[in-house]
């Protein structure tokens, strides 16, 4: 009797082993398909997060229905040794730069937003008031984001005139001249999860705004695809790979 309770308690234990394997492998299974839901939910919502951050513009001064405006204004003075960047006699002035900025929110629906940025002024030189020069600095303009997927699509119209130096071979010194730029394009980047792909393409007119001195128009196209390590990456310090196709082409007005 004592050896066939022993066979039947082996009988017993072999039978329910496999039993209690399978519900520890069902449980934990479960435990780690409930964990990867969590995580990748929790990713949503962060790259949601990432999202509303990246297209807002922070606090605001004025809000109209769903668009926010921020706007400021600031005084900058410098100081310039060489205005005129002359090797002899060199002529040194006090130059004041007030300057206005405003910015624009508007969530147009939840996939895509418009985007509005303008920093202007003036540079005024207390003595060589022939060389005073209203500016718009480099990012201002429209952008108009849309969120598909894996994709972030920009279409963008950028404006800024900014003051320049040059050598001057016709006359003694150099002289400054100050030159419009707008850049319209579109660019995409899309989320490969460890790599991130971005392309896009500009258009580009420079105008000589002191078209007097001689300097020419000009026109460019460029074509820039790259490739980079996502966020977060085992390689964050690897910036990836970029190269650009750029065609330049100058003209003068007659």
């Amino acid at each position: 009797m004592k050896g066939n309770h022993l066979i039947q308690t082996g009988l017993r234990l072999g039978v329910l082993t496999p039993i209690a394997l399978a519900s520890f492998f069902f449980a934990a299974g479960t435990v780690c398909g409930q964990e990867a839901l969590r995580i990748s939910t929790a990713g949503d919502l962060a790259e949601e997060a990432q999202k509303q951050v990246a297209s807002s513009i922070g606090y605001y001064n004025l809000l109209l229905g769903p668009v926010a405006w921020r706007f400021s204004s600031g005084l900058a003075m410098d100081y310039d040794d060489n205005v005129r960047l002359q090797e002899q006699n060199p002529e040194s002035d006090f130059i004041l730069r007030p300057n206005v900025n405003a910015q624009m929110h508007w969530p147009v629906t939840q996939v895509n937003d418009l985007n509005f940025t303008m920093t202007a002024g003036y540079s005024a030189y207390l003595q060589h008031q022939d060389l005073d020069q209203l500016y718009i600095n480099p990012g201002s303009g429209l952008s108009f984001n849309i969120y598909s997927g894996d994709f972030v699509i920009n279409l963008h119209d950028r404006l800024s005139i900014t003051e320049n130096s040059y050598q001057n071979q016709s006359a003694n010194g150099n002289n400054n001249y100050a030159s419009l730029q707008n850049t319209l394009g579109a660019n995409a980047l899309w989320d490969l999860d460890k790599a991130l792909i971005m392309f896009g393409y500009d258009h580009a007119d420079y105008l000589a705004l002191n078209s007097s001195q001689g300097q020419p128009d000009a026109a460019s196209e460029n074509f820039f695809p790259q490739r980079r390590p996502a966020p977060g990456s085992r390689n964050p310090g690897r910036t990836g790979n970029r190269f650009g196709i750029d065609s330049l082409q100058q003209f003068r007005r007659g």
